[in-house]
């Protein structure tokens, strides 16, 4: 499954569906428009079981790897 959208899409869908998904892969391509938003604002994802196995700066996004521990 494919998610585009915004921060707050993404929050969503990452609080809501945490507990279904083994791997989130986040691309993250910054654009500077007002203030922005936290990408993961409130929510705690070490503590719904992820961590960060994989992370590649790219030149025009960073891509981070969070896998679900088993």
């Amino acid at each position: 499954m494919q998610l585009l959208g915004a921060a707050l899409a993404a929050r969503g869908f990452a609080g809501i569906g945490a507990w279904i998904l083994g791997r989130l892969h986040l691309a993250i391509a910054p654009v500077l428009l007002g203030a922005g938003e936290h990408l993961l604002n409130g929510i705690d994802m070490r503590a719904l079981g992820y961590e960060c196995t994989e992370h590649i700066a790219g030149a025009r996004a960073t891509h981070v790897i969070l896998r679900k521990r088993s």
